[in-house]
């Protein structure tokens, strides 16, 4: 087993433009030959603790989508940090 470990370079509170680099981290180690890639806590959102509350994702939308299918296409096990909102909670 190959395992993957990826690093991106968070873009406070811009959750597209940190997906896609996501995205591109997950896709390199299935190129690489990876079984499994490991990624960043609070990957989606980066450390902007003060504005994750009006950008963090639900688990049926955003960040986890696109994470769930970026491991499907490639067939690569995903493990990434991501804020998760819960109605008003985060």
């Amino acid at each position: 087993m190959k395992v993957g470990l990826g690093q991106i370079a968070c873009k406070p509170a811009d959750v597209d433009a940190n997906v896609r680099a996501l995205t591109a981290a997950v896709q390199r180690a299935a190129d690489e030959g990876c079984s499994v890639v490991v990624l960043p806590e609070v990957a989606d959102v980066g450390y902007a603790m003060s504005r994750m509350s009006e950008v963090a994702g639900t688990w049926d939308s955003g960040a986890f989508n696109a994470m769930c299918d970026i491991a499907r296409k490639t067939g690569l096990h995903v493990i990434c940090g991501l804020s998760e909102r819960d109605g008003n909670r985060v």
